[in-house]
């Protein structure tokens, strides 16, 4: 059991990295809704503490 989450853990961090890369991307290239995407991924992140 303690494998499986650890390994759910690990999907999900990547999957919250991934995001937060597309987040920087789009703040680079100037997209408005950059800051919109980023708000999401942080509630994301604090759910899954």
């Amino acid at each position: 059991m303690a494998a499986t989450r650890a390994a759910l853990d690990r999907v999900a961090m990547d999957l919250i990295a991934a995001g937060l890369e597309q987040c920087v991307r789009l703040e680079v290239q100037g997209k408005p809704h950059a800051q919109a995407a980023l708000r999401k991924l942080q509630r994301t992140l604090l759910m899954l503490r």
